[in-house]
């Protein structure tokens, strides 16, 4: 488990690090135009398109390696646990905790007439 989360992070900094260096790529090929040393034509229209592509696709990669990084770190007796608390805390009408649960998931009850 340990390894798995130690390995998620360095695909996120590879991933991070990929994302900067495509973000220089496409500054400096606006910059090259921008100073006239090279033509808008199809060709860099193409590799624009291209860079911007893989950017979002890093994008995408980052955040499900971190979306998999915070499930990783629930562990089942974690899960096991807070279900079991639940279970006893909810129908206590004391701690009104089932009240307060219900009020976070139900926004609105409507009564509908026959």
């Amino acid at each position: 488990m340990r390894n798995d989360v130690i390995k998620l992070r360095q695909l996120v900094d590879v991933a991070v690090l990929d994302r900067f260096v495509i973000k220089l790529a496409i500054d400096r090929l606006y910059e090259v135009v921008e100073k006239g040393f090279l033509p808008l034509d199809a060709s860099l229209h193409e590799r624009s398109h291209k860079l911007n592509a893989r950017k979002q696709e890093l994008l995408i990669q980052v955040a499900e390696y971190r979306r998999q990084q915070q499930f990783s770190e629930i562990k089942q007796n974690q899960l096991e646990a807070f279900t079991k608390a639940l279970r006893t805390k909810l129908p206590d009408r004391k701690s009104g905790l089932g009240k307060k649960y219900f009020k976070l998931l139900v926004s609105e009850i409507r009564i509908k007439d026959n």
